[in-house]
């Protein structure tokens, strides 16, 4: 079965829906890490992915890729979620 994948990142006070590849695979794996401790039984892991370079996503990354902007910080951290076909399935945040 194939999946859709949306990743939405907070612009301002609203959310945005990137742009994605599509051709590239979003991986993601939730395990369990040890059952004595139920406060960490989950844990999510992730590949690296990229997003393309289109209007709205350098939009909303503030055009990462020019290093001539004096006020980019790529330390600052978004708030992004995770959809699958359209269903939430994690939220967290993005560099």
């Amino acid at each position: 079965m194939k999946f859709q994948v949306q990743i939405y990142v907070k612009d301002g006070t609203d959310y945005v829906l990137l742009d994605l590849f599509q051709d590239e695979s979003i991986v993601v794996k939730s395990s369990v890490q040890d059952i004595q401790d139920i406060a960490q039984v989950f844990t999510d892991f992730s590949q690296t992915f990229t997003v393309p370079a289109s209007k709205t996503n350098n939009g909303v990354f503030k055009h990462y890729y020019n290093n001539d902007l004096d006020e980019l910080n790529a330390n600052i951290r978004l708030d992004s979620r995770l959809e699958i076909n359209r269903t939430p399935f994690r939220r967290g945040t993005t560099h």
